[in-house]
Parts: C-alpha cells; sequence; structure tokens
C-alpha cells in the first residue's frame, strides 16, 4: 500500500513558537512580582506599602499566567497546524501516486480498446503509451469515449491535486522543506500535454518525439519524488485487465 511508504527525512516544522518572546515577558513579570513580594516583606508593618505590593503581585501574577496559559496555546496551535500540512502533503501525494498507477494501468486497457487480449505482454506504462499514440488514441474507435473515459478522469485527478500542492500554505511549507514544488509543475505540465495529446482533435499530427518528451518528464518526475522512486513506477510493468473503464473512474472519484 503506498500510504506505508515513509520518507526518512525529518520535516522541518513550517510554524513555531516565538519562544524568547515568551521567556522575556515570564521572566520580567517574574521579577516584578518577585520584587514586589520581598519589599511587602520587608515593610510588612507599612499597610501602604503593603497594599501597593499586593496590586503589584497580582497584577504580574495574572500577567504571569496569562504568557504562561498563551505560551502552552500557541505550543499546542503550532503543532497542530504543522501536523495538519505534515498529513495534507503526504496525503495528496499518496492520491496522485496512487493515480498515477492507475493512469498506467489505463493506457494498457485502453490498448485493448476495451476487449480482452490473449497472451498480452507485460510492459512498462511508456510502453503501453507509445502503442496509443501510435493508434491516434484510439480517437477513431467508436468506443473511444467509453475506453478513454478512465484516463481522462487519472489525469484530471493528478492535475487537480496538483494544483492544491501549488497553492496556499501547503505550497509554502513543502517548498519550506522538500524544495519539490518544480517537480510537481512538471508532473501537472506533463499531465497537461498527455490529456491534450488524448483529448483534443485536429489534423496537426503528434510525433513521436513529443510522446518520447512526455515519457522523459514523467520518468524524471517518478525518478525524483522520493515516496515516487520508493514505489518505482517507472520500472513496473502492466497488461491490460478485464475490470471496465467506467467501474474504475466510479472508483477513483469516491477515493476522494
Amino acid at each position: 500500500m503506498f500510504h506505508k511508504q515513509k520518507n526518512t527525512k525529518r520535516k522541518r516544522d513550517k510554524y513555531a513558537v516565538n519562544t524568547k518572546l515568551y521567556i522575556l515577558l515570564t521572566t520580567i513579570f517574574g521579577i516584578i512580582a518577585l520584587i514586589a513580594f520581598i519589599v511587602m516583606c520587608i515593610e510588612i508593618n507599612n499597610s501602604l506599602i503593603v497594599a501597593v505590593s499586593s496590586a503589584i503581585i497580582s497584577i504580574s501574577g495574572g500577567g504571569l499566567a496569562s504568557v504562561i496559559v498563551a505560551w502552552l496555546l500557541d505550543i499546542a496551535n503550532c503543532k497542530a497546524q504543522n501536523t495538519y500540512l505534515y498529513n495534507k502533503e503526504k496525503s495528496y501525494l499518496n492520491y496522485i501516486l496512487m493515480f498515477i498507477d492507475e493512469l498506467f494501468q489505463s493506457f494498457a486497457d485502453a490498448c485493448s480498446n476495451g476487449n480482452a487480449i490473449d497472451k498480452s505482454p507485460q510492459a512498462p506504462w511508456y510502453y503501453w503509451y507509445k502503442e496509443l499514440a501510435k493508434n491516434n488514441f484510439n480517437k477513431d474507435k467508436e468506443n473511444y469515449f467509453e475506453v478513454m473515459l478512465s484516463t481522462y478522469v487519472f489525469l484530471n485527478q493528478i492535475v487537480g491535486l496538483t494544483n492544491e500542492l501549488n497553492s496556499g500554505e501547503l505550497k509554502d511549507y513543502i517548498v519550506y522543506n522538500d524544495s519539490i514544488i518544480s517537480e510537481i509543475l512538471v508532473l501537472q505540465d506533463t499531465c497537461i500535454r498527455i490529456r491534450g495529446k488524448l483529448f483534443t482533435y485536429g489534423e496537426t499530427k503528434i510525433s513521436m518525439k513529443d510522446i518520447e518528451y512526455d515519457i522523459l518528464t514523467f520518468n524524471d518526475v517518478l525518478s525524483t519524488i522520493i515516496p515516487f522512486a520508493v514505489i518505482g513506477l517507472d520500472r513496473k510493468s502492466y497488461s491490460p485487465s478485464m475490470k471496465s473503464d467506467s467501474n474504475k473512474s466510479i472508483e477513483a472519484i469516491n477515493k476522494i
């Protein structure tokens, strides 16, 4: 299972408590309270000094308690924010990895044109992608939309998830820790190019150089991002399955 894969690199916390500020405030309030207490003890018979010292102790003591409570709350909040971003990044990368695997399987399935293939070869994803390109991505087939539905769904899911990784505080967290935003953008751009080839009609002929470039960039991403490299989808073999494309598409939507 993809979610069990671990990245041994320790994540840095994006949100951190301003410990120096809290220590400074704690020290100030503590010293004020201590001085007031000492003065009150020395001038215990002077009712005015005792009253003033008591008031100072109350105020500084309240300030000290407030600082400590705020400190603890800030620690808990920062921890929660960092945990949330870590889990969100991990979840999105796992989903992307899962959909890439399903996408590659859909290439093999599409090559069967919805029919079972006897003694179909076990081959890497790019073999099936090239076969699809040679057959004009099934655009001439009557059941084109049915056969290519899963491919369309998985490409859209990957593009959508890469958009999420490349926006807001999650993007800041990834840049702060992993520096994989450039690879995420390459993956997104590659999926958009493939989607364009598969689902754009026109007289422009797709060259094999374009196909090879798609393969190069996809495999580069798979070998660069650590969780992807560990799984080794660029080396995995696929063959056409008997499962219907519509069922796969429904499953993909339900997983989000």
